[in-house]
């Protein structure tokens, strides 16, 4: 019979090790481009939140303008009804819109994980008391809610936003959490860390969640954009504090100062793209997790990539048959 033999090339054969699959994980999102977009986009609005001392040329609510004066070299995104800088009002607005919804995003996601997960993998009466409170609250209208508890609260800053929020956006998470759990609860891995002793936090922390990072990735994605959507909308409404810059709150005072009728349309434009921008770099991200996460959406790899499989490294040689074999 023919014998198959593995030559190496010249040294002795080299193994690659494989990164950690979190590392993997990075790697494929950073060569996605529709995550690269994605990113680019939220880093900037991450960094001018950041960098908003430094970025704002005028105190936002200072008076250091003629009124509704267009965008200029002086003025780059214009001035308002009362003669105040909107670049700097942007700027200052992008930090409270962003810090809102990126804290109120982690709130929800963290709730909504130790919830579902824990339920799912629990069972039992603990998976009936925790499946119970969160279709309480999943049935529950999200923001008529979020709007009643905000405007019983005493002193409505961003942070109140930020937990009010937080508070109240979490069960459809849990909800899906907790089926993704279920699916795990059975596994031989997961029965072989109890025959080993492991604690029911070690088990959900060690060997569960890790299987769920891209689920998770995506569901903090939504809770962010949902936070900074929700804020924007009490704010607009004039729910919050009204001396605190934000996208919401930009808005609420274009729409009191009847920008349209008066053709400011410099006023309106700078938050309402931002919230859009946001919007679309976060789709975008999860876009990119779900083809990472789902083989299925995942592009067939080049001719090119196939033909060299094997590398350098290993080249599979099969002798000519000799006579008799067969």
């Amino acid at each position: 019979m023919a014998e198959v033999s593995l030559q190496s090339t010249g040294n002795p054969i080299a193994l690659r090790t494989k990164a950690p699959k979190r590392f993997q994980t990075a790697r494929a999102f950073l060569k996605n481009g529709k995550a690269v977009v994605g990113l680019v986009i939220f880093l900037f609005f991450v960094l001018v939140g950041i960098l908003a001392p430094v970025l704002a040329t005028h105190d936002p609510k200072a008076f250091v303008g003629l009124p509704w004066q267009p965008p200029s070299g002086q003025w780059w995104f214009g001035t308002t009804d009362q003669g105040q800088d909107i670049y700097s009002q942007w700027v200052w607005g992008t930090r409270t819109s962003m810090a809102v919804g990126l804290a109120s995003g982690l709130i929800s996601t963290i709730i909504a994980v130790i919830i579902g997960v824990f339920a799912g993998y629990k069972g039992g009466l603990v998976d009936a008391i925790l499946n119970t409170i969160t279709n309480i609250v999943l049935v529950i209208p999200g923001f008529p809610l979020t709007l009643v508890i905000a405007s019983y609260v005493p002193e409505t800053g961003p942070m109140a936003i930020t937990w009010v929020i937080g508070l109240t956006s979490w069960a459809g998470a849990a909800r899906l959490k907790r089926s993704q759990a279920l699916t795990f609860a059975g596994r031989d891995f997961i029965v072989a860390a109890k025959l080993a002793g492991a604690s029911d936090l070690r088990i959900i922390f060690v060997e569960i969640l890790p299987n769920m990072l891209s689920f998770v990735f995506n569901n903090f994605i939504f809770a962010a954009l949902g936070g900074i959507l929700a804020e924007a909308g009490l704010e607009f409404i004039g729910i919050g504090s009204p001396m605190t810059p934000s996208w919401g709150n930009m808005l609420n005072w274009a729409d009191h100062g009847q920008a349209l009728l008066n053709g400011g349309w410099w006023w309106i434009i700078p938050p309402g793209l931002s919230i859009a921008l946001i919007g679309l770099a976060f789709v975008l991200m999860n876009f990119a997790m779900d083809e990472i996460s789902n083989p299925r959406l995942r592009k067939p790899p080049k001719l090119s990539k196939l033909k060299s499989v094997g590398g350098p490294y290993l080249r599979m040689t099969v002798p000519a048959a000799e006579e008799g074999d067969q």
